[in-house]
């Protein structure tokens, strides 16, 4: 009879259990553990001090051991990371991180739950816990930092949650915020420049050593010159002639009939050759035989 009531009992107790599912707010970028791409052979030091705040009563133990865990769920993402490793100390640390973490709920929450319950998981209740991580950052060289990250889920308690349940299970919601909000801490404090990188940037010199600027060619109307020694006449473009037209001769008939006249020759002339120098004519001169008239631009005259 007693294992009987056992089953009964545990059978209701995972259907009202099962009557719940979580839905995540998505505040911030949801970070898996391949996003933390920020494995450094040289590790940066960590000096993690961290508060713990929650609207439950709680006592001073479970307040020490909630610090605890906290700060050991942090430890878990840096080793994940490969980027940083966690130091006792100021004095050895490159950055410390002063951290709190906030988890609240509405107490009046308590309310709707408890008639969910009365109700069998007929009437609806839910509830919104809200998680805040606040972090100031300091590093060695006095560089400082504040981040905020915030976000939520929502808690629904009903028994058409039977179907959801699988894809949605709450218990581990609350977890999974704060895991998140540390991989969001440690890959804005890669983009600040906080994290050692020394690898990457020696790497990222190397290559830039090992760059070799390609030589510009010359432009196409560019031909380079021969060297010139002290033997070697430089070479002179031939100069270029200007090509002369030819013109006609300005008419001298007169002119060279008078010049025969002047010099007892007939006047009847013939011309021989005309060109652009000038003109020359034929013209019998007696006992003396023929003899050329010479016309230039200015003048003709009797040739002997």
């Amino acid at each position: 009879m007693r294992t009987k009531s056992k089953t009964i009992t545990l059978t209701l107790a995972a259907i009202f259990l099962a009557g719940c599912a979580g839905f995540r707010g998505g505040n911030l970028p949801n970070l898996m553990d391949a996003d933390l791409a920020l494995t450094e052979k040289t590790k940066t030091r960590i000096f993690y001090e961290n508060q713990f705040d929650t609207s439950m009563n709680i006592s001073d133990k479970s307040h020490k051991k909630a610090l605890e865990k906290q700060k050991q769920q942090f430890f878990e993402q840096l080793s994940r990371s490969g980027c940083c490793e966690l130091v006792e100390t100021r004095d050895e640390a490159d950055l410390i991180v002063n951290a709190k973490l906030a988890l609240h709920s509405s107490n009046a929450a308590m309310i709707g739950a408890f008639i969910t319950g009365y109700s069998l998981y007929t009437i609806p209740s839910w509830v919104t816990p809200k998680m805040t991580y606040e972090v100031d950052v300091v590093s060695s060289a006095g560089v400082a930092h504040s981040y905020r990250y915030q976000d939520q889920y929502t808690l629904v308690q009903w028994l058409p949650m039977l179907f959801v349940f699988p894809f949605a299970n709450p218990l581990p919601m609350e977890k999974e915020l704060q895991f998140n909000a540390y991989r969001n801490l440690l890959v804005d404090l890669k983009k600040s420049g906080l994290l050692k990188a020394e690898d990457s940037t020696r790497l990222s010199r190397d290559r830039h050593d090992e760059v070799v600027p390609a030589k510009e060619a010359p432009p196409r109307s560019y031909r380079p010159q021969e060297p010139r020694t002290s033997m070697q006449p430089a070479r002179s473009e031939p100069s270029r002639v200007p090509e002369q037209r030819s013109a006609v001769a300005p008419d001298t008939t007169t002119e060279a009939k008078r010049v025969a006249s002047a010099h007892n020759c007939s006047t009847q002339i013939e011309l021989d050759y005309q060109g652009a120098g000038g003109s020359i004519y034929m013209t019998p001169c007696g006992a003396r035989g023929i003899k050329k008239i010479m016309c230039d631009q200015t003048e003709c005259r009797l040739m002997d």
